[in-house]
């Protein structure tokens, strides 16, 4: 699927789903939501920052706007810029999602040591927390370390 933002003046272009603006920044938040969702698993990430920077026009710096867009940027491969979202989002408040985001990111740029170390702190800050093992047993299934990843998600198991 394409998404094309249109201005609704402009004409509908062919083979796209033409979204005017104005619809878009005012569609129920559960229809909004999950046309992000659909985005994020079946659009092409330039799609999906589309929708995303009509979204934050209208709406502002919505967190889970910040969420999707660096996720986008990251599928999309750009790492640097899908950090400084990251990082503008934890300026404002760090979840788990958010630190596992990061973490992801910083290894994917080779920032191997800093990804390390917010696995470690995500893993020990949450120990009953799965998304945080999980995310930190993924960090360090990317690192090589697989044992430490295993140990951490059979710990988690075992309780």
């Amino acid at each position: 699927m394409n998404i094309n933002i249109v201005d609704s003046a402009a004409p509908a272009t062919a083979g796209l789903l033409n979204l005017d603006a104005r619809v878009l920044a005012n569609l129920p938040p559960d229809l909004r939501d999950q046309l992000l969702d659909y985005l994020h698993h079946w659009g092409n990430p330039e799609e999906l920052l589309a929708v995303i920077a009509t979204l934050r026009e209208a709406h502002g710096p919505l967190l889970f706007l910040l969420d999707y867009q660096a996720r986008a940027h990251y599928r999309a491969g750009q790492f640097e810029q899908a950090l400084d979202v990251i990082e503008r989002r934890q300026r404002r408040s760090t979840t788990v999602a958010s630190q596992v985001a990061e973490a992801q990111t910083l290894l994917a740029t080779g920032h191997d040591a800093h990804a390390q170390n917010v696995a470690d702190d995500i893993s020990q800050a949450h120990p009953t927390n799965i998304n945080a093992l999980g995310g930190a047993a993924e960090i360090y299934t990317g690192l090589g370390r697989f044992d430490h990843a295993r140990l951490l998600l059979d710990t988690y198991l075992a309780r």
